[in-house]
This record gives structure tokens, sequence and C-alpha cells, in this order.
């Protein structure tokens, strides 16, 4: 609908490339999606496979070291990593092996830090406030009113009386 209220376009189409025209499966106007446009949203479904990217989960887990900065956790930590490492070295090896020998320090440290220090937990904040909740609900309303109205007499009169 153009601003003058008396002209009506079609100016939404969907480019589809002739090699993947027989995927295209169904093509609809979606009236009450809210765009932040005078346009109507427009859908197309297509039936095209496409693989999905797995992304694998990393062994690296993170600790609380900021608890570290007080003294009554610090001296809780040294003692537990002491406690870990004084066992360790009363087992008596042949041969230890460099990484085995690393393994086993590398793993009395992750031990004494999640006994002592436990993992960070995600800090997330919300990214949008009520107030622009609030706001969006209204417009959604707004929009929905007009989209429902029957003839072009009553969705310009509405259109009037929300922006006043």
């Amino acid at each position: 609908m153009s601003p003058d209220g008396g002209t009506e376009d079609q100016i939404d189409h969907v480019a589809f490339s002739k090699r993947w025209r027989s995927s295209l499966q169904h093509v609809c106007i979606m009236r009450g999606a809210d765009v932040g446009s005078d346009n109507h949203l427009l859908m197309a479904k297509d039936g095209l496979k496409i693989a999905k990217v797995k992304k694998g989960k990393s062994g690296r887990v993170c600790f609380e070291v900021s608890q570290l900065r007080d003294p009554e956790t610090r001296n809780a930590f040294k003692l537990a990593l002491h406690n870990r490492f004084e066992g360790l070295q009363q087992m008596e090896k042949e041969e230890p092996l460099v990484d085995d020998e690393w393994r086993e320090i590398e793993q009395g440290y992750v031990e004494a830090c999640e006994m002592v220090l436990g993992q960070v937990k995600p800090n997330k904040k919300e990214w949008i406030s009520k107030e622009i909740w609030e706001t969006i609900e209204q417009r959604k309303e707004a929009k929905n009113a007009v989209n429902m109205a029957r003839t072009r007499n009553q969705r310009e009169m509405r259109v009037r009386g929300t922006r006043s």
C-alpha cells in the first residue's frame, strides 16, 4: 500500500535459480509478521537438504579462579594440592614416564580446583528490557488491528486513530 492510500502494488518476489526451482514447495505472505515496514513478510518453503555442521565439545572446563583472592580459599586450595601431591609422592613407581607424571599433576590440579573453587557459572544478561517488550507488544497489537480491518476505509480509520 503506497502512502497516498489508494495504490496497492505487488513488490515482493522470490528469486530462485532454475536449477533449484523444483525444490520450491510453498510461497505465501505472512500478514501478521512484524518486520518494521508497511510491507508484508514473504515466506517461501523449500525442500533443500543441507548438511548440519556439528560442533564438538571441547574438554576444557573453566574454574572460578577469582576466589583465590580470598585468603581462606587460597589456603584451602594450597592444602588440597599439598594433600593430593603428598599422596602421589608416596606411591613408588619403577620408572615413571613423563606423560604419566604430567597427567597425574594435571589431574591433581583439576581435582583440587573442582573441590575448592568450582566451575564458572555463565553470566547471561537479558538483552531486551521489560519496557522494550511492552513497546513491542503495543506495536504488534496496533499492526494486528490494521491487518484485521475488513475494508480499506476501516483500515485508514484505525491507522489514523492509532497515530493520534
